[in-house]
């Protein structure tokens, strides 16, 4: 199974999300911020 990461950037804020292969949804949209804050969540969402 592979697994498909989505990120949109933008200068304050971005959305990230996770799909498989088989186009299940395997981590919902969500928000995290630009500073190190918000990307030790994607981090951890990952």
């Amino acid at each position: 199974m592979k697994i498909f990461v989505g990120i949109d950037i933008a200068k304050l804020n971005h959305f990230a999300a996770a799909i498989s292969s088989d186009g299940e949804i395997l981590i919902e949209p969500f928000k995290f911020t630009n500073d190190a804050d918000g990307f030790q969540l994607l981090v951890s969402k990952l």
